[in-house]
């Protein structure tokens, strides 16, 4: 799918996340998110269709992790990636709050990644003919 396509950004990230269906845990790292699902890096192949509920922890620091931030899905797509299977989870129907924490993980990355690109550009060069 192309990005003209997509209904909302994608937001590159290195996340834990944890799969969980019935009373099987998957943990991983989530590569991408979005207001609409999430890329995922896992040790096992997840069936397509399966329903599970995804949680994600942000790490602000070696010592600091956020609560993490539960949402249901359900698994799209798979593929056997090396040793991982890279698979993909569209967001189920989320409630208010789940919604309102979803915008603010959102948020969060978003304003992360301004930063990290204004750090990283060059500063202007000053303008000789300015004085």
């Amino acid at each position: 799918m192309s990005e003209e396509t997509r209904q909302h950004p994608r937001y590159a990230i290195d996340v834990a996340v944890t799969l969980t269906t019935g009373d099987e845990q998957v943990t991983g790292r989530c590569r991408n998110v979005s207001r609409g699902g999430l890329c995922a890096h896992v040790p096992i192949a997840l069936p397509m269709g399966t329903a599970v509920t995804a949680s994600l922890e942000l790490t602000f620091d070696t010592n600091t992790v956020s609560e993490p931030l539960a949402l249901p899905a359900r698994i799209m797509w798979s593929t056997a990636l090396g040793a991982e299977h890279q698979l993909g989870a569209a967001f189920m129907p989320l409630t208010e709050n789940q919604t309102k924490f979803l915008d603010l993980f959102l948020k969060y990355i978003e304003e992360g990644d301004a930063r990290r690109r204004a750090e990283s550009e060059p500063p202007e060069p000053e303008d000789p003919f300015s004085s």
